[in-house]
């Protein structure tokens, strides 16, 4: 039995976020795996650099300020908000501990329905607390979002979250994306350029990300040496043992693969650095595209190694600047997503696998290899929202929660129509061979445009028909969430 830990997106390549812009600058010590309650507060430093995004949201909790930086050479200021934050002062540790997070974010949705006028406004932009350091320092909580306020604003007046008179988010609103960085900081301060120090830890992280993304290409076993295995394990990312074990098999399973990066960007959190880039990855039977995002720790060499890593298949956020430090241009129309449809394995790909590994047990490594290339379409292809490319998925005879095929995509059509899937994340990966396909079970967290979100165990029972892997039957039973 295989067991994959984390989204299918560990495994495959990467699309569009956002170009250059400002960056932060950390004074906070390294607290590695565990919380310190005595940490000092983060101080952050915007300043400009090449791989700084074009517009970064920067939250000072002390002075109850928000402030837009846009970087169009050289950074500029674009606005300045009022803004209450958590009751309880400090960087939150605790589920409850009514305290606002400190360190880097990006926003995950953007919620304009159901929300509770007086608490919230009329809209919401939830982020990504807790992010992969956070869980390695064993963080724990949620349903951190930077959202409106129906009453006038008073000072730290929210359990946790970031709240703004509705006006004023309704204006930055115009700037914000999905997968917009968010800085939440004890303080906030702005320079000119970052240090020398500073300089150089941003060169050398450009620098590994792109010879990461060549270890990749090459299928070289380097590309395991980017990562800190226990605190990958630890923060959530995924277990790194069946990760490698998983990219060993597909290294040897493909006939060739290509991983490219593209406007890498990067910033400073309190005793971490973040990454994030659009990555394409093609191979010899996929091809796909997202935003990738890496954490990284400095070891004890003082030599930086991934400890998170987060994957959006199929992200699409408009370019704004046409190049780094450059006038502000307008957005180019994003490429169009390539629809999905499930790719057998090729008869030629599959005399390379036989003979690059002739011990593999009845082709049962290459079985679920193909698995999780399905898997991953079918999941980019519900993201999607296009009913006819879903459907290609099931067999004729396919049954969901005892539903017939014809009855549950008409329902996905209903859904659909009034409004679009947001995003879909399978966790906890475990695929099971059968006598005529696998049996794959995971953890799956939905999420839609209208801010619905639900989460809960899917199992999909995947036979082969036509020499290609599709699914005929779909269980689902749900799990409470607990946003705070």
């Amino acid at each position: 039995m295989l067991r994959i830990v984390r989204s299918l997106a560990v495994f495959f390549g990467v699309l569009v976020m956002l170009p250059a812009m400002p960056g932060l600058r950390t004074a906070y010590a390294d607290i590695g795996a565990g919380i310190d309650a005595d940490a000092a507060p983060w101080h952050a430093e915007v300043s400009d650099y090449a791989n700084a995004p074009a517009f970064l949201v920067a939250v000072d909790k002390q002075a109850q300020q928000l402030t837009a930086f846009e970087r169009q050479s050289p950074m500029r200021v674009f606005a300045e908000y009022p803004i209450t934050s958590g009751k309880a002062t400090g960087d939150k540790l605790r589920e409850g501990d009514h305290k606002t997070p400190e360190g880097v974010y990006f926003v995950t949705r953007h919620i304009t329905s159901g929300l509770d006028f007086t608490l919230y406004g009329k809209e919401a932009y939830p982020v990504n607390y807790p992010n992969p350091v956070d869980r390695l320092r064993k963080k724990t909580g949620g349903g951190i979002w930077l959202h409106g306020k129906g009453i006038p604003l008073a000072p730290r007046d929210t359990l946790g979250c970031v709240a703004m008179n509705n006006e004023d988010i309704a204006a930055l609103g115009r700037k914000i994306d999905i997968g917009q960085p968010v800085a939440f900081a004890s303080t906030l301060s702005a320079q000119s350029v970052p240090s020398a120090g500073r300089s150089a830890d941003i060169a050398r992280l450009d620098a590994l990300v792109r010879d990461w993304a060549e270890s990749w290409s090459a299928r070289s076993a380097r590309l395991f040496d980017f990562y800190d295995a226990e605190a990958y394990t630890l923060s959530g990312s995924g277990d790194f043992q069946a990760f490698r074990a998983q990219k060993e098999r597909l290294f040897k399973a493909l006939v060739w693969v290509r991983t490219s990066v593209s406007e890498v960007q990067i910033l400073e959190g309190p005793g971490y650095w973040v990454t994030w880039f659009n990555q394409d990855y093609q191979a010899s039977n996929l091809a796909t595209s997202g935003t990738r995002r890496l954490y990284w720790q400095k070891d004890s060499r003082g030599e930086f190694r991934i400890v998170g890593m987060e994957w959006l298949p199929g992200l699409q956020s408009p370019v704004r600047l046409a190049a780094r430090g450059q006038a502000e241009l307008p957005a180019a129309a994003p490429e169009p997503v390539r629809l999905a449809v499930p790719v057998p394995v090729a008869a030629a790909d599959k005399k390379a696998v036989e003979k690059a590994a002739p011990d593999a047990p009845d082709g049962n490594g290459l079985a679920q290899d193909e698995a999780l290339l399905i898997l991953e379409q079918w999941r980019s292809s519900w993201e999607r929202g296009i009913v006819e490319d879903y459907a290609r998925f099931y067999t004729h005879d396919a049954k969901q929660d005892g539903r017939g095929l014809k009855q549950f995509l008409a329902r996905k059509k209903h859904f659909w129509s009034t409004a679009k899937p947001g995003s879909v994340v399978l966790e906890d990966i475990t695929l099971t061979p059968t006598q005529n396909g696998c049996r794959a079970r995971f953890l799956q967290t939905y999420t839609n445009t209208a801010g619905y979100s639900d989460k809960g165990f899917k199992t999909l029972i995947m036979e082969r028909r036509d020499g290609i892997l599709r699914i005929v039957r779909e269980d689902w039973t749900p799990v409470e969430i607990n946003d705070e």
